[in-house]
């Protein structure tokens, strides 16, 4: 590999190699044919390997023209081998595709949901966009579902293991900031839900937890970009110590929006949102 070159056929090294190794192995049974494949290994070696800095040693098409014709059939099969290796690779690649599509899909579905639950959020709705809201509250739930699902078997089987994020502190980070995500997305889901009309009150207090949403999922990205580089990553962190804070940032934020929704007056609120 070249830096800043193109990759085209990046099996050939290797295919040419053990073409190599095969047709020897192919050959042993002939004792006639060793000097011969000792003097072509030597051509190999040294008229027929381009050297690239920072590379191995690959072996030039013109070697292959001086290889003993008693090793092509052996050379031959490591090429179908290694060919026919290759569609495997693909099909194996295709579910960590599609799951990783899946996960950046739902990220960005998720937001465009909480954009237009920001956009109608107004007192006095409308009938019209009281509907419309409710179905971006579903469709933003649904996103949520995949974005979850897929990030679990990306984290278990598709990505780059739990080894690697289990110590990875920005990863817990992460998982923490979805945990908030989650519990806020509580509060205006039980209010639409519930189909309380939309006081000035209430409005406000709607928009401000759906922009603290959209700043959740802003975020997110950025922590998984930091993640998937290995940032802090440090073999001594305790998974532990990432999922205790997330664990107990769900639960509280949870309960506490919870309550906040299906407890929520216009009258009663007044005093306890201006004090905080």
């Amino acid at each position: 590999k070249v830096p800043g070159a193109r990759n085209q056929g990046h099996h050939h090294p290797r295919m040419l190699a053990l073409c190599f190794a095969v047709g020897v192995a192919s050959t042993t049974h002939q004792p006639h044919l060793k000097p011969r494949l000792a003097s072509q290994a030597r051509v190999v070696r040294h008229a027929g390997v381009a050297k690239v800095p920072g590379a191995s040693y690959v072996p030039t098409p013109q070697a292959l023209t001086t290889l003993p014709t008693s090793i092509l059939p052996g050379a031959v099969a490591a090429c179908i081998g290694l060919l026919s290796a290759a569609p495997a690779e693909a099909v194996d690649a295709l579910p960590s595709a599609v799951v990783a599509y899946g996960h950046y899909a739902g990220v960005v579905g998720a937001g465009v949901c909480l954009g237009v639950q920001r956009a109608l959020v107004r007192p006095s709705m409308s009938e019209k966009d009281t509907e419309l809201l409710s179905l971006a509250s579903s469709a933003y739930a649904v996103s949520l579902l995949v974005t979850l699902g897929s990030g679990y078997a990306r984290v278990v089987e598709f990505g780059k293991g739990w080894e690697f994020y289990a110590h990875e502190p920005i990863f817990w980070l992460k998982i923490t900031f979805t945990a908030v995500l989650l519990a806020a997305s509580a509060f205006p889901a039980l209010i639409i839900s519930s189909g309380k009309p939309m006081s000035p009150k209430l409005t406000a207090r709607m928009t401000s937890v759906i922009n603290a949403e959209l700043l959740a999922v802003v975020s997110i990205p950025l922590f998984a970009t930091l993640m998937a580089r290995g940032v802090l990553y440090a073999d001594w962190f305790p998974w532990q110590a990432g999922l205790a804070p997330a664990t107990l940032a769900w639960l509280g934020l949870t309960l506490r929006y919870a309550k906040e929704a299906l407890t929520w007056s216009d009258e009663g609120e007044t005093s306890g949102n201006d004090a905080q």
